[in-house]
Formats: C-alpha cells, structure tokens, sequence
C-alpha cells in the first residue's frame, strides 16, 4: 500500500472516530472540539486524495488550537460540573496514540515522495497531526482533573502551542 492509500484509509477511520467520540461528548464543549477535528481529518483525507490522483494540492494551516482553547475557556467560564467515567478517557488516549503513530508515519514517508509540493504537504499535515496529538492530551487532562483545569487557567497548555 502506497503513501496516499494508507494516509487515505487512516484519514477516513480518523473521521469515524473523532464522528463517535462527538456523538457520545459528555457536553457541548467537547462535542464542537471533535467535531472541528472530524473537520480537520477531512480535509487531509481530500488533499491526500488530490495528491494521489496527481492534482495539485494546496495546504492551508489550521486555527484549531487557538479555536480549543476558546472551547475551553467557555467550559471553565461555565463553572458546570464535568463528569467523564474512564471508559471516555481510555477513547480519549487511544486517539492520542493514532494522531501520533499517523504524525511519525507522514513526517518518515514524506522523505520518500520525489515531488517537493507534495512532501511539503504530507509534512504540514504531519505537524496538524501533531496538533492534534497536543490537543487530546489537553483533554485527556481535563477529563482527568477537571477541577485543577478550571480552578489553574495556567494549567490549560494550549497556549504553548498557538499557531
């Protein structure tokens, strides 16, 4: 299996995923922070497609961490009381894990590509994938230490990693 059909299927099981985790969110929140990152798997999954039907693709960056941590901010605002039971957390992380098993594989294939747009773009959506990676740790935590989370706005690590 090539670079572009492998990235295609990962990005396509992405979508999945990321589509149950909003369905079953424990709140609205949450629900929006997966749903921007069904978002963000889709569009990774066009331009692969582009690519491997050798159109030309353009990548454009996201905001999605500046756009979390506006999610967030209103949740702590908010002050509700968050409950997450560790089945939650334990889909949390395997995402995390996937975003960067997927991150490493993109930045090792793009040395292979011989075309430099396309390399290009497979590493820009490695570093998205790596965004996304920060952003899951970001809810694992606080899913984990809700109260910590809101009662410490430093705490909220996001702010290390604006675009």
């Amino acid at each position: 299996m090539d670079i572009f059909d492998y990235a295609i299927k990962t990005e396509i099981e992405g979508i999945s995923y990321y589509k149950e985790l909003s369905m079953s969110a424990p709140n609205k929140g949450l629900k929006a922070i997966f749903d921007l990152l069904v978002e963000e798997e889709e569009k990774h999954y066009e331009l692969f497609l582009k690519m491997k039907e050798g159109k030309t693709a353009k990548y454009v960056s996201s905001q999605i961490l500046t756009q979390a941590k506006t999610i967030f901010e209103e949740l702590c605002a908010a002050e509700n009381n968050f409950d997450f039971n560790s089945k939650q957390v334990d889909l949390y992380k395997k995402a995390q894990s996937i975003e960067e098993k997927t991150r490493d594989l993109y930045r090792n294939k793009a040395s292979e590509s011989t075309d430099e747009n396309q390399k290009n773009i497979i590493l820009e959506i490695a570093a998205e994938e790596d965004k996304h990676y920060i952003l899951l740790g970001s809810i694992i935590d606080f899913a984990t230490r809700p109260e910590e989370w809101v009662e410490h706005s430093e705490f909220n690590h996001l702010s290390e990693y604006y675009e």
